[in-house]
């Protein structure tokens, strides 16, 4: 099955369980638009090992963890959906988010869905 592990991002030969795993946030966690994402479409993805490889144009690979659960609260945060709704998310850090940042063009945090921790009301 093709999912897109990064929202608004190109799709893999993945799980059904990585569809839109990732996705981007504004520095104060308010959900990206799809018209906020459209450097998106310019990645290439792959899986291997376990990693989610992610390459753009004149960009060094960045690597994701496809299957991690964080044990280290201070990375754990509640993002919004466009309609306000919390999403138990995860902080990828400073350096995917600076890499996603060239990619958007705008300061944002590249955040996962927190697997260990329902989206709360």
């Amino acid at each position: 099955m093709s999912v897109s592990p990064i929202q608004f991002g190109p799709t893999l030969k993945l799980d059904n369980q990585y569809q839109h795993q990732w996705f981007l946030a504004d520095t104060s966690g308010q959900q990206l638009s799809a018209s906020a994402c459209v450097g998106l479409e310019q990645l290439a993805l792959r899986c291997k090992f376990g990693q989610l490889q992610v390459r753009a144009p004149g960009m060094l690979l960045l690597e994701l963890a496809l299957d991690v659960l964080e044990d280290d609260d201070s990375f754990r945060c509640v993002a919004t959906d466009a309609e306000g709704r919390p999403i138990a998310a995860i902080n990828e850090g400073p350096l995917a988010a600076a890499w996603f940042e060239h990619i958007v063009g705008q300061s944002c945090l590249l955040l996962k869905r927190d697997p260990g921790n329902p989206d709360r009301e």
